[in-house]
């Protein structure tokens, strides 16, 4: 188990830094520089600088992980990112061992998750937070199989943690309560151990209203429920990309599908997913995502292929829930309860409430998912007495390290093309850029400077890198600008994490409905102008619908 955790990260830990782990970082700098005003610096991540609590909307704890590490090289925080990973994988097996009496291959199920391996080589707070998720359920359930009310508190300790980690942690107070419940264990015993998290959450909240004026949970929620004018998409979107996240980031529902449903399963999902090929691009509007389709029959054939893929993740994430509704099926008992609501919490929270979906908040998913696999698995009496299960849980390793590898090759084009483009356009003039993530880290940490819409003016003869395959980036006009070189990073390997013209994100389903793509890859594309007119930003996303402000 641990060999299948230890040897992908290892062989990916050459991975740059891209999309939030900028933000870590810094806040690991800040950190180092004054660790009780870890949040006491702005930055430039939306088109204007803010301050980091507003834009990363996580506590602070992986900053100081990040800050103990001192000056340590990507590789390097990667091999410590591996602790945590580790972690996960053994509080699964000791999990699966209580809950279905199958812990390695539960284990193996839940590293066998594309969404794992990609979440585990990169250094933010989901991993992290997993572990102690993961740890802290281990801690209860054995406080509750009756080894001792030091469990108990264990568990509430563990979950403070992670609410210091990340703010879904506190999820796991209802989630304890309602188990609670269910073994009737006495209130005595659990409602001071569960208080211990929130009283974690009530110390940040205090800490943070009292040096920057500013709630940590308001920042959350404003966030997660869209209250900040950030347009909610229609529910039919929300339902069909929650699916398709859930069944592309938890790959093994879908590949089990023979041994968990059946042949008639299998067969009339097959039916479904070639019918709705076959009506695409009018079944993709159906579910709410309109597909623009060329006249030729090469863009046509790429709607289909997009189809199909979409429709298999779906087909994926309605085999997750029905995991999840069958166990409703065998009736509630205090298992049962916390993992039913362990999914359908998970799945219902990055479908439904947090601003966008993405592969990071479907990562909780893989343990339980794994769990409810080998269940199934173990009842139906199919996974000791036949190869094509075993043979089946090792395609998922292979292919979830096949994803993993594709957003390391990815990350690492990103911060070899920032170096291509200072390197031919730095120089005595201002060189800016359009685009944040892992090209802003490596271009401002190359002298380059990110274009704030409040505050700057462009000048002519200064240069602007504005990215494609990224987000914030806008193109100015012909009149402001002239295109003077076009730099085509050529993608590798046939799966893409990030591919906003194809219809896939990993990190945001706005730029992209499912998380990641196999088939042919197309190239990031980067556009360097050279500025003719004075440019001032007055708005933001409107610039390119308007001529620039000039002298």
């Amino acid at each position: 188990m641990l060999t299948a955790v230890v040897v992908p990260l290892l062989w990916l830990s050459d991975r740059a830094v891209n999309i939030d782990e900028p933000l870590f970082l810094w806040l690991g700098e800040q950190i180092q520089r004054a660790p009780f005003d870890f949040f006491g610096f702005d930055v430039n991540w939306y088109g204007t600088a803010q301050p980091i609590y507003a834009v990363t909307r996580n506590p602070p704890l992986v900053g100081f992980l990040i800050a103990a590490a001192g000056d340590a090289s990507e590789r390097s925080l990667h091999l410590l990112f591996l602790i945590p990973a580790v972690v996960a994988a053994w509080a699964t097996w000791a999990l699966a061992r209580r809950f279905c009496g199958q812990g390695w291959p539960a284990a193996l199920l839940t590293v066998g998750a594309p969404v794992f391996l990609v979440c585990a080589n990169t250094v933010m707070s989901d991993v992290p937070m997993l572990a102690l998720w993961l740890v802290a359920l281990l801690c209860w359930v054995r406080g509750a199989d009756g080894e001792g009310d030091g469990w108990l508190w264990c568990a509430g300790a563990v979950t403070a943690l992670g609410v210091w980690t990340k703010f879904f942690a506190v999820a796991l107070v209802p989630l304890l309560a309602v188990h609670a419940i269910f073994a009737r264990l006495s209130p005595r015993r659990v409602t001071l151990p569960l208080c211990l998290p929130l009283l974690s959450l009530g110390g940040l909240e205090v800490v943070m209203l009292s040096r920057y004026g500013a709630g940590a949970i308001g920042q959350a929620l404003a966030e997660a429920l869209h209250l900040e004018g950030i347009a909610r998409p229609t529910l039919v979107r929300q339902w069909s990309e929650g699916l398709a996240f859930a069944g592309g980031c938890v790959t093994p529902a879908l590949v089990f599908l023979p041994w968990l449903w059946g042949a008639r399963v299998c067969a009339a999902a097959a039916v479904a997913v070639l019918a709705f090929v076959a009506l695409s691009p009018g079944s993709l509007a159906a579910v709410g995502l309109p597909l623009a389709v060329g006249a030729s029959e090469a863009a046509a054939t790429s709607a289909r292929w997009f189809a199909l893929e979409f429709a298999l993740m779906s087909v994926g994430g309605l085999s997750l829930l029905a995991l999840g509704l069958r166990e409703v099926r065998a009736g509630f008992d205090a298992d049962r309860a916390l993992l039913v609501l362990w999914l359908l919490g998970s799945f219902i929270f990055a479908a439904f409430v947090n601003w966008t979906n993405n592969g990071r908040s479907n990562l909780v998913l893989a343990p339980v998912a794994a769990i409810l696999i080998m269940r199934r698995l173990s009842l139906r009496g199919v996974w000791a007495r036949r190869t094509g299960p075993l043979l089946a849980g090792a395609a998922c390793l292979v292919f979830a390290f096949a994803v993993a590898a594709a957003d390391r090759a990815l990350s690492n084009g990103v911060r070899d093309a920032a170096r291509e483009l200072v390197a031919r356009h730095g120089g005595d003039q201002t060189l800016w850029f359009h685009g944040h993530w892992g090209l802003q880290y490596y271009l401002q940490g190359q002298g380059a400077r990110p274009v704030d819409w409040r505050l700057d003016t462009l000048r002519p003869g200064d240069r602007l890198i504005v990215a494609s395959n990224n987000a914030e980036s806008h193109h100015p006009d012909a009149a402001s600008a002239e295109l003077i070189d076009l730099l085509a990073w050529p993608a590798t390997g046939w799966i893409q994490t990030q591919a906003k013209a194809r219809g896939a994100s990993f990190n945001a389903s706005n730029l992209g409905p499912v998380p990641f793509l196999v088939g042919p890859a197309s190239p990031d594309q980067y556009r360097v102008y050279r500025v003719r007119q004075t440019i001032r930003f007055e708005r933001w996303f409107d610039w390119a619908d308007r001529a620039a402000a000039s002298d």
